[in-house]
């Protein structure tokens, strides 16, 4: 292998174990702890709604979580585990915006306008 071909091999390999462990995370580990990701974040959203006196939805939940990992991540940018949790929670998204939003509206997740990797 070429020096440079070694140098591409290992982040990618780091990025591939990164998604594939928040993909075994969200549909094994979690889901066998805390059931269907809808009915979770739903439940989350009630909670929250309640607590902030105003309607907050699944996807804002996850929203919400993702600017949280966010945070923790400008304390301790190395810690992996919150970049393997922003994952997951980017994977489970597609799952609450595919069911609904939680405004009763369903949506699916496009590439329209995009310009990000």
């Amino acid at each position: 292998m070429i020096a440079h071909e070694a140098a591409h091999t290992a982040p990618e390999t780091e990025r591939a174990a990164l998604l594939s462990e928040a993909e075994q995370l969200i549909n094994n580990a979690r889901a066998d702890a805390y059931g269907d990701v809808n009915d979770l974040h739903q439940k989350i959203a009630d909670l929250w709604s309640i607590i902030l006196g105003s309607k907050i939805s699944p996807l804002q939940v996850i929203q919400c979580m993702v600017a949280l990992k966010l945070a923790r991540t400008v304390i301790s940018p190395g810690h992996r585990d919150s970049w393997v949790d922003i994952a997951g929670y980017a994977g489970l998204s597609e799952r609450v915006l595919i069911r609904g939003n939680g405004n009763g509206e369903s949506s699916q997740l496009s590439n329209t306008g995009s310009k990000s990797p």
